[in-house]
Formats: structure tokens, C-alpha cells, sequence
């Protein structure tokens, strides 16, 4: 199965907690400045590493991937 990878920058404006996992585990929703929303997949662990909250007005770079309809995080970075 082939994905669709990008990397995506942009200032965070917006961050919704979505419904948890059939786990329990957290899901949020980012959006970029220029528009682009990006969700967390389920289950994934290192979205217990960030404070969420804290990610409005900043710079980030997203690693994501387009398995099918929604773009999913792989990886999310503060930019210096």
C-alpha cells in the first residue's frame, strides 16, 4: 500500500481534542495557518509527549501521510 508523504510547516491556530480510541488513547486535530487540518492516528504513543495546548501560535513542521481521506501526523516538530 502506497502513501502519499509530506512535509507540511506552517504557525498552529487551532488544536481540537478529538474522540479517544477504542483504546482510550487521545486524538487531537491541528490546523496550519494557511488552512490545512492534520490529525493524529490512533493508538500512537508520542502524542503523550506534547503538551497540545501549547502548540497555538507556534511554528511546526508535520510529517504527514494520506492513507486515505484525512491528512494523519507521523511526526510533529516545534521550529526553533
Amino acid at each position: 500500500m502506497s502513501y502519499f508523504s509530506s512535509e507540511q510547516y506552517g504557525k498552529v491556530v487551532a488544536v481540537e481534542r478529538l474522540n479517544n480510541s477504542t483504546n482510550g488513547n487521545p486524538r487531537y486535530e491541528i490546523t496550519l495557518d494557511w488552512g490545512v487540518k492534520c490529525r493524529t492516528a490512533s493508538d500512537e504513543g508520542w502524542v503523550y509527549g506534547l503538551n497540545w495546548d501549547n502548540l497555538i501560535g507556534k511554528n511546526v513542521k508535520v510529517l504527514t501521510r494520506r492513507p486515505r481521506k484525512n491528512l494523519i501526523i507521523s511526526s510533529l516538530e516545534v521550529a526553533a
